[in-house]
């Protein structure tokens, strides 16, 4: 049945966001490093050349005062160095949490086709049944035999030899992890959880019992 699962092929990369930002950016950021090494160096210059003048100023939040103007023109390149590269590493970080999107072109770089949010929604819950522990996938396999109504505590504590104490605290790890869902009616009742069962379809339950055999 583990067979049938497929497994996608995927490589480290960039989100599609900063790929796309990512020659602007590169020409800010050489752009604003070349303008601070001029300011810089110039002052250095300057400031040698013994160039005073009563200088005073506030720049990016960053209060300056010299007798310089060397000193002063070194500071200005310098804050500006640090200003540009910062902003464009935040710029990264906000560009790298974006969500990613559909992609509909295959990426021939990555020799790959990205899935379809269906294909990642399987793998998805693949990755979630081969983590669960035996004791979990136990219970979870004897909800998925129950019918549309699901199967209540105490028949599940019978049918699974687990405490109601114990199969309370494990179904709540599976209703978090989208597995399950318990319901209060006359007594708490466990069922597969619709999101699982709008992803795998009227063949669920048979499914997932298929899994853990």
């Amino acid at each position: 049945m583990k067979e049938r699962w497929k497994h996608q092929m995927l490589t480290n990369r960039a989100p599609a966001h900063v790929l796309v930002a990512a020659p602007l950016l590169r020409l800010i950021a050489v752009l604003g490093a070349l303008l601070g090494a001029i300011l810089l160096i110039g002052g250095l210059y300057l400031a040698l050349g013994g160039a005073l003048a009563d200088t005073k100023f506030n720049l990016f939040g960053n209060q300056f005062s010299s007798t310089s103007v060397g000193v002063s023109m070194a500071f200005i390149g310098a804050v500006l160095v640090v200003v540009t590269f910062r902003r464009v590493l935040r710029s990264v970080d906000r560009l790298a949490a974006l969500p990613e999107g559909d992609r509909s072109q295959p990426d021939s770089s990555a020799g790959i086709v990205p899935s379809s949010p269906g294909q990642k929604s399987l793998e998805e819950l693949k990755r979630k049944l081969d983590r669960i522990s035996q004791t979990n996938a136990k219970i979870l396999k004897a909800v998925a035999r129950a019918d549309q109504y699901g199967i209540y505590v105490d028949k599940l504590s019978i049918a699974t030899g687990i405490r109601r104490d114990e199969l309370v605290y494990r179904g709540k790890e599976l209703q978090n992890e989208r597995l399950i869902e318990m319901i209060n009616l006359t007594d708490l009742n466990f069922r597969l959880h619709e999101d699982l069962m709008k992803l795998l379809g009227a063949n669920a339950a048979q499914l997932i019992t298929a899994y853990f055999k």
